[in-house]
């Protein structure tokens, strides 16, 4: 699971490595576009009333978190914004200037801590305290607006009595300055002097009462005091362009591993060894480094122009690790096949375009190489394209052993590989299928495979032509081949689908083509890169004349066989 997860980061590094950077610049760009904005916050004590406070401890506490709760929601509403509004001659209105204000209870305190939000550092502490000021101004008029009504009826029965005892007062006076009363004056004394007795009882208890309703207001009113002002503040609290880029590169890392692990999800193409195991439970002979016909560009598919034949790694550079790939390979099949030796092997593919022909060519070497007499025939019968990598003519072959227009001798073609016969196509017949179904085919794969210890057969891809499904039933063991990275597991499933209802001999598959250098290097198969002009430089640990010398020494050899194979 570690090795797959691996694989994948592999894979898609450069999306991993771009999206994190591209989320990053561009949160950085952004946020230096971005105009700085200020924080300016002051500080509120809420004093609970004499009156409210004078409960149960408990409740008291609940009262006064209830009241610093209240007075923060009163604090950004209409009346308190459009005053500071108004106070400060702000171009914005109530409701915009509500967003920029948020107000925030200190946990277990009566506190309430007031910040204002602005592009002007100096308006943000001015707003702030503005609204502080206006919001103590109108919470205290509103307290005070209860108890007015009463004072001022008691203030007018104060003054109305104090008007009566003075009128009282002067009409005992002037009776008292009278020298010989009447009755009639003596009685009035006496009833201005009852009069004015009540007039001065009344008047205390006025004033009492007046008294009384000064000291319930002032222990009855809340107040809202500032415990610390707004200073203008000095650094922008936005944008946070730190932040911000690190927020940018985690989205981005994100969205990366999101769509890395959506592409795996929806590539169906098989990568590894691995999955051909886990997917279709076909057995892994190998895995081959770029090996195979170059994959078409999408200029080469809408023209149906092929690619041209790649030269055979395992003759012009056998002590490559591609080369040991394939005698990896060989030794592999020689496992599968220990309790029956394979006589005859089909080659084959699901698609076009994965390497089947230039595997069967190279396995036919390496195989040679350890010794066995082989034979590599071609029988795709369509597009055949053995005699095009080791550069052999095609005048006769198998179609012409089959129609018995030569022999056996002649038809059989020598590589310059000791040990290596070739039978190409031939003429390619008008029915492909029928020949290859046909019990020639049958009585000539037979004899071939009397004649020499393995026959390797290179056939068309199953899901192209029914010539390989009718050639598997025939042959001792058939041979898989997978491009990586292209062939999807449902293109497989088919062709071994296919495959099992002739009940073929399936050994297993090689995957082909695995990313190891670039894709489209036709030099990676000598493991060097073109030096200048045309000549390809030499091996590892060798001169530049003496590797040209091997070189050319290799391709007279292969022109003296040509030559000798037409002159017979």
């Amino acid at each position: 699971m570690q090795n797959r997860y691996l694989n994948v980061i592999r894979r898609w590094w450069w999306l991993i490595l771009a999206l994190p950077l591209l989320s990053g610049g561009v949160a950085f760009g952004l946020s230096k576009l971005t105009r700085p904005a200020y924080e300016a916050s002051l500080t509120l004590w809420v004093s609970q009333s004499a009156s409210s406070s004078s409960g149960q401890e408990y409740t008291g506490i609940l009262a006064a978190e209830r009241l610093a709760k209240t007075y923060g929601a009163l604090i950004i509403k209409r009346p308190v914004l459009q005053a500071t509004i108004d106070s400060l001659k702000l171009s914005s209105d109530p409701d915009d200037l509500a967003k920029r204000i948020t107000v925030k209870m200190v946990r277990d305190t009566q506190l309430l801590e007031v910040t204002a939000r602005d592009t002007d550092p100096a308006r943000a502490a001015a707003i702030v305290n503005k609204l502080a000021d206006v919001f103590q101004k109108q919470n205290m008029a509103v307290q005070k607006e209860s108890f007015n009504e009463a004072a001022q009826k008691l203030s007018a029965q104060v003054t109305q009595l104090e008007g009566q005892m003075k009128d009282t007062d002067a009409r005992l006076k002037t009776l008292k300055a009278v020298q010989q009363p009447t009755d009639a004056e003596r009685s009035e004394i006496e009833r201005l002097n009852s009069l004015l007795s009540q007039y001065q009882v009344a008047y205390s208890g006025v004033v009492k009462s007046l008294e009384d309703v000064h000291l319930s207001e002032a222990s009855s009113i809340n107040n809202v005091t500032v415990a610390e002002q707004a200073a203008v503040p000095q650094d922008p609290v936005s944008p946070r362009v730190p932040l911000n880029v690190a927020i940018g590169l985690v989205l981005g890392l994100v969205l990366a591993a999101g769509l890395a692990t959506l592409f795996e999800y929806m590539d169906d193409t098989l990568k590894s060894t691995e999955d051909l195991q886990a997917s279709l439970g076909v057995t892994a002979l190998g895995a081959v480094e770029l090996v195979g016909a170059k994959r078409r560009s999408k200029r080469a598919r809408k023209s149906e122009k092929h690619a041209p034949v790649l030269p055979l790694v395992s003759i012009n550079h056998a002590d490559s690790h591609v080369s040991e790939a394939y005698r990896l390979l060989r030794t592999n099949l020689e496992f599968a096949a220990l309790d029956k030796p394979i006589s005859k092997l089909l080659v084959t593919s699901a698609v076009p375009q994965e390497g089947k022909s230039t595997t069967a060519a190279n396995l036919a070497v390496v195989l040679a190489q350890s010794g066995k007499r082989v034979l590599l025939v071609d029988i795709d019968l369509r597009r055949p394209t053995v005699h095009k990598q080791f550069k052999i003519p095609n005048h006769q072959g198998l179609t012409s052993l089959l129609l018995g227009a030569t022999s056996l001798e002649n038809a059989v073609q020598q590589v310059g590989v000791e040990n290596l016969r070739v039978l190409t196509s031939g003429p390619i017949p008008p029915s492909p299928a029928d020949t290859v179904s046909s019990q020639a085919m049958t009585a000539t794969l037979d004899l071939l495979a009397e004649q020499f210890d393995v026959v390797i057969a290179d056939s068309p891809p199953v899901l192209v032509a029914s010539d390989a499904v009718s050639l598997s039933s025939r042959m001792d063991g058939v041979l898989v081949v997978v491009a990586a990275n292209s062939t999807s597991r449902r293109m497989i499933r088919n062709a071994l689908e296919q495959l099992g209802r002739v009940a073929s001999p399936v050994l297993g598959a090689v995957l082909n083509m695995q990313p190891g250098v670039q894709k489209d290097s036709y030099y990676y198969y000598y493991d060097y890169r073109p030096a200048t002009g045309n000549t390809p430089p030499t091996g590892k640990g060798s001169s530049s004349k003496g590797g040209h010398s091997k070189v050319k020494q290799g391709g007279t050899v292969m022109r003296a066989m040509l030559q000798k194979s037409k002159d017979a």
